[in-house]
């Protein structure tokens, strides 16, 4: 999976955070553990891409998490 080009504030957080958002992909797209041998290409990409946005946002403060404003718009984005 390629990355997004930015210019990161900081990356401390970046690994956490990807971490956070394939756990949230998981959860959004209600994957449960017996299923991940069986994911298709594209479940993957949607749950790679939340991980990405996560880290992606992250990276663009000193907070080193993701912002209350990004998880406002991702939650009712997705």
């Amino acid at each position: 999976y390629s990355a997004q080009s930015i210019q990161p504030v900081s990356t401390i957080g970046a690994g956490d955070n990807f971490n956070a958002g394939l756990i949230y992909g998981l959860l959004h797209y209600r994957i449960c553990r017996e299923a991940l041998s069986t994911l298709s290409d594209k479940e993957w990409d949607n749950i790679i891409a939340c991980g990405r946005d996560f880290a992606t946002n992250a990276c663009m403060s000193l907070d080193n998490s993701v912002s209350p404003e990004f998880a406002e718009q991702y939650r009712v984005g997705r």
